[in-house]
């Protein structure tokens, strides 16, 4: 059986893949589940598969980035790339016997990938395949109720809408921080929007991260109110360009890599992010042109150079000019004739 588990919500997928794999497992068996990685290779992976185990009645075997890794290439595949066409690779997952379980944990897939077109041409008794999306509003409201309903207690619903609200996007945080509120509220087990309230605060990160988001989706307005707001509440203006700095280095270093056709898990693994990490830089580089990023890294440059040498006084409009005009694409050299950054 082969399962495809593929998408932006990586704690989703990540928490499927490992219930597939330990819910394959017969009680008692002696067998573990073998993981590898998607640079491992083809031959790795299919003999992994192929050699079954001994000690075990079961073969389980998750792979992270396989199908990633082999997207985007320019050739069909085969024995000379060193990987199976799309077609030999559906026939092998079509004669796994229903005692191995191959799991691809991969991360965003574009729906009309030359791999997964085939595989789900197999049938629901060979292959599942499955996508997650990001949760949002009433989705992610829901799935909290059910994550706080299986470990034993309960989050009323105007406490979830406050919690999604100030933990966005990140489910890992979110399941932390209720497993924290029930450890909290254990004589009840209800958390209750006060709960929420009292023990997660609306962290700085979080409009930090929302104003990073800002600048790279083009939204020059809310990445300005973002930017006052922040200097407003105390952030110093150089911890935000380090972070801004640092999300546009791993978009360089991700567009540079698919410029020499390294894949995106490739990429990932060399400079060793995690899953999340990955995951942001995946979602953001469709933002950017690669001149874009080389003005906005440039741009950045000479923002942490100006707030070294300027008074004092100017180091919040240097923030701000910095953010509006990254969102805005404005070109390197356009802008140094209007601002002495020194661009």
């Amino acid at each position: 059986m082969l399962y495809v588990l593929y998408g932006p919500d990586n704690y989703r997928a990540q928490a499927e893949a490992e219930a597939i794999a330990h819910g394959a497992l017969v009680d008692g068996d002696a067998g573990a589940v073998i993981r590898l990685d998607g640079a491992a290779g083809w031959e790795s992976v299919r003999a992994a598969c192929v050699n079954q185990s001994l000690f075990s009645s079961v073969q389980v075997v998750l792979v992270r980035g396989l199908l990633d890794r082999w997207t985007g290439k320019s050739d069909d595949g085969g024995p000379a790339a060193g990987r199976p066409s799309p077609a030999e690779f559906a026939a092998f997952a079509g004669t796994l016997p229903p005692t191995t379980h191959l799991i691809l944990l991969e991360g965003e897939l574009r729906a009309d990938s030359r791999y997964l077109k085939p595989l789900a041409g197999l049938g629901a008794e060979q292959a599942r395949i499955v996508s997650f999306s990001r949760l949002k509003d009433a989705a992610l409201t829901d799935w909290m109720l059910r994550q706080a309903r299986a470990r034993g207690g309960s989050i009323d619903h105007d406490a979830a809408e406050l919690l999604a609200a100030r933990v966005p996007e990140n489910l890992a945080l979110v399941s932390q921080e209720i497993d924290k509120m029930l450890c909290y509220t254990a004589r009840t087990g209800q958390i209750r929007r006060e709960d929420v309230q009292l023990l997660v605060p609306e962290a700085a990160n979080n409009n930090v991260f929302a104003l990073i988001d800002a600048v790279c989706a083009k939204k020059g307005g809310p990445a300005a109110d973002l930017t006052l707001s922040l200097l407003e509440g105390g952030v110093a203006p150089e911890q935000l360009l380090a972070l801004m700095g640092g999300r546009i280095r791993d978009l360089l270093l991700m567009a540079t890599g698919q410029a020499e056709g390294v894949s995106t898990s490739q990429v990932a693994t060399n400079a060793g992010w995690s899953d999340g990490r990955r995951a942001n830089v995946s979602r953001g580089r469709s933002d950017f042109s690669m001149s874009e990023l080389i003005d906005a890294h440039r741009l950045l440059l000479a923002a942490d150079h100006a707030l070294k040498s300027r008074p004092v006084h100017e180091r919040a409009t240097i923030a701000l000019v910095t953010f509006v005009n990254i969102a805005q694409r404005t070109e390197s050299e356009a802008l140094a004739e209007a601002l002495p950054l020194g661009v």
